[in-house]
């Protein structure tokens, strides 16, 4: 019961700087009024005259727009805190009005530019079996799962569907994980799995990308990078301790905090680099993490420029004579030096089914061999047949022709080609028996004795390919393999950050590229490339110290778990974190959340909390009835949990049992008596359910409770079944599929209204993010379910002001909080009769929001105007 206690309220207001979190001033505001919001921004407005009394305060520094933070304080209670968005000021009455945000808003002004994977891509599910506790799907690729990853299987089999922890992967298309299913193996044309990703861990790492804002600028490929890079000529080096200080050709405009990467300039320095201070303005210095060491103040090359005066893209192809994949590392040996560097892109052809494709050098051991990575059992090495060889000797007897070649290697079965032996032998072939010095092969002619001869037998060999690019320059470039470049010459083709491969001469050089076409030498004006020791900065970032505003994320939902299939976050797309946010509180599975502010130790401190939702109360199956003096008894399968006095929902068990009523007692865990009037039934089997209500402690709505006539000052209720529906349509969309084909759609209905008498009543929402699309139907009939409890008609809005200064006082109840409201009225009495409401003697809801009016004299209470929700995927009765 709430108390009339009455606690004089003091606020005061700070300005601190929003980067440091520096306390810059504490102002005296008025006519203030503040809100607090639940996954979404509250608000503040206050005023302070600009008169003489106020210019101490330096206000127009001090309430910065864009760069200074406010925090609220409430008898010593942190109960509000934000950023400072905008102000205005008024000559007419000389006043500046403050106006400002949560610290969600934050998350508004900031985008994701760098792609973020999380989980993995879908796998089809060839087969499956089941027993002595474990569970095996074989995959029709290889899953690239890990023991101990969280793994999705759907559409498989109900015993094994959901998620579960690998406990193995026998094969690298098999895994395993504990099931207490029987099944035998069955194949699978419908089966899916893909690992999944704790949501929690995903929120906290993109929150520290926020504050980090990325960790380097690597990228896929040029074409994806945002915007531009700036080069700086270092012209020296020297590193103390593991404390760099590189000097500039020129001034440079970098700050502190600032990421760079650092090139050719030495072996212990090279790499990205954060700034921590700028002693001059031509140098920079950072520490190499985890490095003590130090090197001598020297001299390096610097940046170089040199005009480049011709183009051209060739082709170089290389026969393969060896090949060998061994834990996953796949090593090819070429007849001749193939000049490949590590990060060369390179296309294998006919060496192998599992091998062939283009593929990225991992490692070059010797000059006529190169590595690369690839999931794929292992291959003994395997020597190639050489792709031509002299023949010396033919013959043909009865159809069948015989040539000798020496050690050729040509197994059966391989188609050869001969020529140059003569009319009656030279063509191509498929060898149908070989010797060490022999093959043969059918040919309709007449016999030809035994005779030495001349000529080549070839086969089509395994190729590795890739493409060069030639540069050929004005003067003198200096560069040798292995050499980093930067080509500009306006050709998306060769432009960018290369590796320098051989160098034909003085004024030639050559790099690989991934291209499909090759190039006649053409002449280029106005192109350059650049090369030496220099350090390199984003045009877009990162810049570390201006990024982190200092939120901090809870660790206490570390043991729950939320598990969200493939979330790909593309830089390309410039989503605001704040939207990415949005979209796992959307989710069937997902959140709600908040920035919380506190002050202790004379130190102010942001936190981001996640808000679960609660569980509803599940059905638990009736299996036996009985009424005796109106006194019904059901035994329930498992344990109720319910006590005397507590509400229950009856459900298909049968006349005067269905129905809600209040529990007399509880015999037993798993009986229970209630009050019913009709004629006496004997225990008899059922079938039916019962569905509890959340007793208020389970979400919370003991602690605060409003009553009228009491702390409330005023209430409203509004019902309103405009926006309502008793079926609810989701409609998704694939954009695999063409215009010919339905795109995915799905309805759930409120059977149990329509029964009552209401009329259909259709309403449409849409989901076309890409995981609920891959679902397809059945995920949108669950969004469609979800939406249906929502939109029971008719939906009643209860609007509340309280009075902040009576127990609960303002600060003790934030948004995501359940409360109670106890209202002495007739007409909220009616609703609580009906099967509108959970509970028939109160009203529950959560807090989604409130709104604060601070009165100018701290002897009148606060008014607080509650915004308030029936959360019905959280509080409903018959879940």
């Amino acid at each position: 019961m709430a108390t009339n206690e009455v606690t004089p309220a003091e606020y005061r207001y700070y300005t601190v700087d929003l980067l440091t979190n520096n306390v810059i001033a504490e102002i005296p505001f008025t006519g203030v009024s503040y809100s607090r919001a639940l996954s979404k921004a509250g608000s503040f407005s206050g005023d302070i005259p600009m008169i003489d009394a106020t210019s101490s305060f330096n206000l127009y520094e001090t309430t910065m727009p864009g760069k200074t933070a406010l925090y609220v304080l409430r008898n010593g209670v942190c109960v509000w805190g934000g950023i400072i968005w905008s102000r205005s000021y008024s000559p007419a009455n000389k006043t500046l009005t403050i106006d400002g945000q949560e610290f969600i808003s934050y998350l508004y002004h900031r985008a994701v530019w760098q792609t973020l994977y999380y989980g993995s891509e879908g796998v089809y599910c060839s087969k499956y079996q089941a027993g002595s506790g474990t569970a095996t799907v074989l995959t029709d690729v290889d899953h690239g799962f890990a023991i101990g990853d969280r793994v999705r299987v759907a559409s498989l089999n109900p015993a094994i569907n959901g998620d579960h922890v690998i406990t193995a992967t026998p094969s690298l298309a098999s895994f395993s994980f504990a099931s207490a299913a029987t099944l035998a193996l069955s194949p699978s044309t419908t089966g899916l799995a893909r690992t999944i990703v704790d949501s929690y861990e995903v929120v906290r790492d993109i929150l520290g990308w926020l504050s980090d804002d990325f960790g380097d600028n690597q990228f896929i490929n040029d074409e994806i990078k945002p915007a531009s890079e700036i080069e700086y000529s270092v012209v020296n080096k020297v590193m103390t301790n593991g404390l760099a200080t590189l000097t500039t050709s020129l001034p440079h405009d970098l700050i502190e905090g600032q990421l760079l990467q650092i090139i050719d300039v030495d072996a212990a320095i090279d790499g990205y680099r954060i700034i921590t201070s700028i002693p001059t303005s031509t140098s920079f210095t950072f520490q190499v993490e985890g490095s003590s060491a130090n090197v001598a103040s020297a001299a390096t090359s610097g940046l170089s420029t040199y005009n480049v005066t011709s183009k051209s893209i060739v082709n170089n192809l290389y026969y393969v004579t060896n090949k060998l994949a061994l834990n996953n590392i796949v090593t090819i040996t070429t007849n001749a030096a193939h000049n490949l560097v590590p990060g060369d892109e390179v296309s294998l052809s006919n060496v192998d089914t599992n091998l062939n494709g283009t593929y990225t050098v991992a490692t070059t051991p010797t000059a006529n061999t190169f590595t690369y990575v690839k999931t794929v059992a292992n291959i003994a090495s395997t020597a190639f047949p050489p792709v031509s060889i002299s023949v010396t000797n033919k013959i043909l007897t009865n159809n069948v022709a015989t040539l000798t070649a020496n050690n050729h290697g040509y197994p059966p079965g391989q188609t050869v080609t001969v020529v140059g032996v003569d009319a009656v032998f030279d063509g191509s072939y498929a060898i149908t028996a070989a010797t060490t010095n022999t093959f043969s092969y059918s040919k309709t002619a007449a016999n030809v004795s035994s005779a030495a001869t001349s000529g080549t037998a070839s086969i089509v060999g395994a190729t590795a390919s890739y493409k060069t690019a030639v540069l050929v320059t004005s003067t003198n470039h200096g560069l040798s393999a292995t050499k980093t470049i930067v080509v500009d010459i306006d050709d998306a083709a060769y432009d960018g950050v290369k590796t320098v491969s051989s160098t034909v001469d003085a004024t030639t050089l050559k790099f690989t590229l991934f291209s499909t076409l090759t190039a006649a030498a053409e002449s280029v004006y106005g192109g350059t490339l650049k090369w030496g020791s220099r350090a390199v900065a984003g045009t877009y970032g990162s810049y570390s110290s201006n990024s982190s505003i200092g939120i901090d994320t809870t660790v206490d939902l570390s043991g729950k778990y939320l598990g969200a299939t493939q979330q790909v976050f593309r830089g390309s797309e410039l989503k605001y974190f704040g939207e990415i946010l949005e979209d796992f509180a959307k989710n069937i599975d997902g959140f709600e959340y908040r920035i919380d502010c506190d002050f202790s130790n004379d130190e102010f401190t942001r936190t981001f909390r996640f808000v679960p939702f609660i569980p509803p109360p599940q059905k638990i199956n009736v299996v036996n009835k009985q009424l005796t003096s109106n006194i019904a008894t059901l035994t329930t399968e498992g344990a109720h949990g319910l006590e005397p006095n507590e509400e229950v929902v009856i459900a298909d068990v049968g006349l005067n049992f269905n129905g809600t009523y209040v529990v007399i007692s509880a015999p037993t865990s798993n009986t229970f008596t209630y009050q019913s009037y009709g004629n006496n039934v004997p225990s008899t089997a059922c079938l039916g359910s019962i569905g509890s209500v959340h007793p208020l402690s389970v979400l919370g709505a003991d602690q605060y409770v409003f009553e009228y006539p009491g702390n409330i000052l005023d209430f409203k209720v509004d019902e309103n079944a405009e926006d309502s529906a008793t079926r609810m349509w989701v409609s998704g969309n694939n954009e695999g599929l063409d215009g010919e084909a339905s795109q995915p759609y799905a309805a759930a209905t409120s059977t149990d209204m329509l029964a009552n008498g209401w009329p259909v009543l259709d309403l449409i929402d849409e989901k076309n993010d890409v995981q609920t699309s891959i679902a397809g139907e059945s995920a949108l009939y669950d969004y469609a379910k979800e939406f249906l409890d929502e939109a029971r008609p008719p939906e009643a809005t209860f609007t509340i002001d309280v009075n902040g200064s009576i127990n609960p006082v303002v600060g003790d109840y934030l948004p995501g909080d359940w409360c109670s409201i106890i209202i002495d009225d007739e007409f909220v009495r009616l609703r609580l009769g009906s099967d509108l409401e959970p509970r028939g003697d109160i009203i529950v809801r959560k807090i989604v929001g409130y709104k604060v009016s601070v009165p100018e004299t701290p002897t009148f209470p606060e008014k607080v105007t509650l915004e308030l929700i029936s959360e019905w995927k959280e509080d409903r009765k018959n879940a």
